[in-house]
């Protein structure tokens, strides 16, 4: 069947008839393209469509203006005058021409439409270019592809810094103006909507980019359908408008029709709108981090156990470092540590160089430097009676005193030791105390494994209860309790974390000239007990004798005075951290005399080392400073890991999906000749397609249908088995089942 079937023209002025109703002779277009002469040549009669063809008389403007437009070239003013031939072919150089120009089959030029002449004047539609949105130009996609990988880049560094350093910037204080408005910050600062309302516009602008390409594919898949050889069916040509429905039923419909790309590339601006664009306002937070800043610092002295030999000793005495031990064992009062102590170890002192940044919160500043921590390890062991000491009660031959003792004899750890405990059985400021509890230092104690040396010592304190009758004279003891301790001295390298003093900010210059070493408080300490040094020499003894030197004479106290301190205050923490004693008068269990002994020896060196055995350093020492670092509470923006990188997979995704839009989807030849928008621009493609014009003539004839006429097409069978295509030569719609005609 003929697509343009011949239906008859009315007769068409000759060309002297044309020419006497014009007030010049036209020119043929050939000749003027050819740079030939001018001379008169006998034109073709012009085509014109069928519409026009079929009018019975056409008034002499009517024909002028045909007879120009099939030229397409404006007369010159004067019959010799000529265009230069560069002139004419400079229009063929603009992008998007379609000139009627001379072919092979229309030599004269003239209309594009199918017309009533014979279809050997139709124009070849091969050369024309085809139309593209300007959405799908290769430079604006491939911008819009260095975008994502750049966004997708930048979001992905920005989380692996801000792992790495705890945020990526510093949020800082608010402007004045916000801080005086409470309204003001709790809507901006707090809220952070300085931080969340740019990616999430930004974002919303992407999306916007990205719709606007997906909507050029669906707009142009039907046209591109109709170039296949064969053609596609009504439903994915004629019938086709993803732009008409809604984007889920146009996903839906795209996945039915085979469109896979275009309809995952659908899918992902429904995942960009409702996954990444709300994502993307969690993508930022803040939270309150140590950023830490490198700080110049010098020691401003040094723990010597040389020190203790010193004839004048200025400061606290053994027993203020005893008592300062004793109220922070246990948590008894809650007493702070000592500064540059943690309570069972010593560090020397340190003063920074330059002053440090003011925090964002009122949290204090952590210093981190090289230290060494001056620690001792008690070694306290409960001793067995009968295996490790002998303990014999002798009465005491005192005239006017009846006094009996207690004498300890044993070996803890290859050195022998001896002891022993009175008892006053008639005390004369108070009731009689049947509990009675001394220490103890033994020298000359291998302290190596070099039998050499002998300046190991042993601490011993010995507890006992006293449950004879004393009238009748006969003695008796129980509840023996002998606790042996081994001290050994450590040195450790490590790394110390300090909190300064408050007013550490506020000091003076003369402070600073002065080496003045504000307080600080010991955070943590991180030893390296594989580097540590033993202190061996003798220096220790006199460190023990100090504290065994201080005695207790309170007469209200629960033990037989006078006793050493040390022995009184073990007792009483023994007495507090002891669960299973059940009346007043037991004396505390061994284990927990053994743990109270062993934490108070602790805290008393740490404490003696801090205040006694410290040596000031001569400014001329400090010239070499060190580097340490000082940790400063910020509040810093952080990235929210998760959202992150779901952000960059979405991203990497439509990263794809625009590669294979640009090295292939927008090759696809499509039928689009002409822009598709409003009605003259589809009619101005389909105004030669005599075959489709029949299918909507018939299918439309029913004027009951009226408004349902697509619905009507839908269901019927004869129109929806054809397959439809586009004639890229002959410029038409036609139905494959017909031929080319």
């Amino acid at each position: 069947m003929d697509p343009n079937p011949d239906r008859g023209t009315s007769p068409v002025p000759s060309t002297t008839e044309q020419s006497s109703q014009l007030p010049f002779k036209p020119n043929s277009t050939s000749n003027l393209l050819d740079n030939a002469q001018p001379p008169a040549i006998t034109p073709s009669p012009p085509c014109r469509p069928v519409e026009e063809a079929e009018e019975a008389n056409l008034t002499p403007a009517r024909q002028t203006f045909e007879l120009r437009h099939a030229t397409n070239i404006s007369r010159p003013r004067s019959r010799t005058w000529r265009w230069p031939s560069w002139i004419l072919h400079l229009p063929r150089l603009v992008p998007g021409w379609r000139s009627q120009v001379e072919t092979e089959d229309n030599p004269r030029g003239g209309s594009n439409s199918p017309t009533a002449c014979d279809e050997a004047h139709l124009p070849s539609t091969a050369d024309w270019p085809e139309w593209r949105s300007s959405r799908l130009r290769f430079d604006l996609l491939l911008l819009q592809l260095i975008s994502t990988m750049g966004i997708g880049g930048t979001i992905l560094w920005l989380a692996q810094y801000s792992r790495v350093h705890d945020g990526f910037v510093r949020l800082g204080s608010p402007p004045a103006f916000i801080s005086d408005n409470p309204d003001l910050m709790k809507a901006i600062w707090t809220q952070g909507w300085q931080y969340t309302t740019l990616p999430v516009s930004l974002m919303t602008l992407y999306r916007l980019s990205w719709d606007g390409v997906i909507a050029a594919i669906a707009e142009r898949q039907p046209y591109v359908e109709l170039m296949k050889v064969d053609g596609s069916p009504p439903e994915k040509t004629l019938l086709l408008d993803y732009r008409a429905d809604w984007q889920v039923v146009a996903i839906y419909k795209a996945f039915k029709l085979g469109h896979w790309f275009l309809g995952l590339c659908m899918s992902m601006s429904i995942v960009l709108s409702l996954g990444v664009v709300p994502s993307i306002a969690f993508l930022f937070s803040t939270d309150a981090a140590s950023h830490r800043y490198p700080v110049p610092f010098s020691y401003t002295s040094a723990i010597e156990y040389s020190a203790i030999r010193r004839p004048e000793r200025r400061g606290p005495s053994s027993g203020t470092a005893l008592e300062w031990a004793v109220v922070t064992s246990h948590g008894l009062l809650n007493a702070p540590s000592l500064p540059w102590t943690n309570g069972t170890s010593a560090y020397p002192t340190f003063s920074l160089k330059n002053d440090l940044p003011k925090p964002d919160s009122q949290e204090p500043i952590f210093i981190t430097v090289d230290s060494t921590a001056y620690v001792v390890q008690p070694n306290c062991v409960t001793l067995q009676q009968d295996i490790d000491y002998k303990a014999v009660l002798v009465a005491l031959p005192v005239p006017g005193i009846s006094t009996v003792s207690l004498l300890i004899r044993g070996n803890d750890r290859n050195c022998s030791f001896q002891s022993d405990l009175l008892f006053n059985l008639r005390p004369l400021s108070k009731d009689f105390r049947p509990l009675a509890a001394k220490m103890y230092q033994t020298v000359g104690c291998q302290q190596t494994t070099n039998p050499k040396n002998k300046n190991g010592t042993r601490l011993t304190l010995a507890l006992a209860k006293y449950t004879g009758d004393r009238d009748k004279g006969v003695h008796q003891v129980s509840n023996i309790t002998v606790v042996s301790c081994r001290p050994e001295y450590w040195a450790v390298p490590g790394t110390l974390n300090v909190t300064m003093d408050t007013s550490y900010q506020n000091r003076t210059n003369e402070d600073k000239d002065n080496h003045n070493v504000p307080l600080a408080t010991v955070a943590g300490f991180n030893g390296n007990w594989s580097r540590a040094v033993k202190h061996t020499d003798k220096d220790h003894i006199f460190i023990e004798r100090l504290l065994l030197g201080e005695m207790a004479y309170d007469p209200a106290l629960d033990i037989q005075v006078p006793t050493h301190s040390l022995a009184r205050f073990a007792f009483e923490l023994a007495i507090l951290s002891d669960t299973n004693r059940r009346k007043d008068d037991d004396p505390p269990s061994p284990s927990a005399l053994t743990r109270s002994l062993d934490n108070l020896l602790q805290r008393s060196y740490a404490a003696m080392a801090a205040t006694m055995l410290t040596t000031p350093l001569p400014p001329a020492t400090n010239d070499r400073d060190q580097i340490g670092y000082a940790s400063i509470s910020e509040t810093r923006i952080v990235v929210q890991q998760g959202v992150a990188y779901f952000v960059i997979s979405m991203l990497f995704i439509v990263a794809v999906l625009l590669s294979v839009i640009i090295l292939h989807e927008r090759h696809k030849p499509s039928a689009l000749f002409e822009e598709p928008i409003g009605l003259f621009g589809v009619a101005a493609i389909t105004q030669r397609s005599t075959h489709l014009k029949e299918e909507i003539t018939r299918l439309t004839d029913d004027t009951r249908c009226r408004g349902r006429y697509r619905e009507k097409a839908l269901k019927d069978t004869k129109f929806m088995g054809t397959h439809w295509a586009f004639n890229s030569y002959k410029g038409y719609i036609r139905e494959t089942s017909w031929g080319d005609g």
